[in-house]
C-alpha cells in the first residue's frame, strides 16, 4: 500500500487495518477505534471506506515512506481513494508526545475527521497532488476536522482559542497555508477555519453540516 513501508505487516481490529513494522497491534489502536465510533455517533453516519492506519517505527521511516520532511510528532491522512483511507502517525520512539493519550485522542480524531469528510464529499487525495481530487475547500476540510476533534476529545479550549485568534484571510490565503505543511501561517489559518466552522455547527448541528459539506464553499 502507498505510504506503508514494504516490510510492514498488518493486523485488523474492528474493521480497521493496522500496519506496523512487526505486524503487532499499535498501542493506541483502541483509541483509534473509540474515536471512530464517537465520530460516527456525532455525525450519525457510518464510515464505508476501509480504514487503514500505519504507525511508523521511527521518524526516518516516516520521512522515507511519505517522501517528505514531517514533524516527528505529526499525524497525517495522506491517502483517500473511493475504496479506502489511510491515517499515519509515528511511534513514541520518534517523539514521546506520540504516546500521550490525551494529545493523541484529539489528533487521531482530527485525521479521522478528514477521512469522514473525504468520503462524504466523494473526494480523493494523495500527498502532493495539489488537492485536485478534493471536492471541498481546504478551510472547510480543516475547520470541520478541528471542530469534530475538539468535540470528540472534549477540548472546548481548542474552540475558545480559535475564536480568540481568528482574523480575516481570503479563502486563497487559507488554501495556500493548508497545502504547505511548513507554512508559518498554518496556525492562524487553522484558527480561522475552526472559528468559521464552529459557528456554522452551532447554527445547524453536526449531522446537517456534515450532510451538506460539499455545498459549504
Amino acid at each position: 500500500m502507498q505510504y506503508v513501508p514494504e516490510r510492514y505487516r498488518s493486523t485488523t481490529r474492528d474493521e480497521i487495518v493496522l500496519w506496523s513494522c512487526d505486524g503487532t497491534e499499535p498501542v493506541l489502536a483502541p483509541l483509534l477505534v473509540e474515536s471512530r465510533r464517537a465520530i460516527e455517533r456525532l455525525l450519525e453516519y457510518r464510515l464505508q471506506r476501509t480504514l487503514h492506519a500505519v504507525v511508523y517505527a521511527t521518524h526516518d521511516e516516516a520521512r522515507r515512506a511519505l517522501d517528505r520532511e514531517v514533524s516527528p510528532d505529526g499525524l497525517l491522512a495522506p491517502l483517500h481513494t473511493p475504496a479506502l483511507a489511510l491515517i499515519a502517525w509515528q511511534s513514541p520512539a520518534a517523539d514521546p508526545r506520540n504516546g500521550d493519550r490525551v494529545r493523541m485522542r484529539r489528533h487521531l480524531a482530527h485525521e479521522l475527521g478528514h477521512v469522514f469528510t473525504a468520503e462524504r464529499t466523494g473526494s480523493v487525495k494523495s500527498l502532493g497532488d495539489g488537492d485536485r481530487g478534493m471536492r471541498i475547500a481546504p478551510w472547510i476540510d480543516e475547520g470541520f476536522a478541528d471542530v469534530v476533534a475538539a468535540t470528540v476529545a472534549d477540548r472546548p479550549d481548542v474552540i475558545e482559542r480559535a475564536l480568540a485568534n481568528a482574523d480575516s484571510r481570503t479563502d486563497e490565503q487559507l488554501a495556500a497555508a493548508f497545502r504547505d505543511l511548513g507554512s508559518p501561517d498554518r496556525a492562524v489559518a487553522s484558527a480561522i477555519a475552526t472559528a468559521r466552522m464552529w459557528r456554522t455547527v452551532q447554527l445547524q448541528g453536526f449531522p446537517r453540516v456534515f450532510e451538506t459539506l460539499a455545498n459549504s464553499a
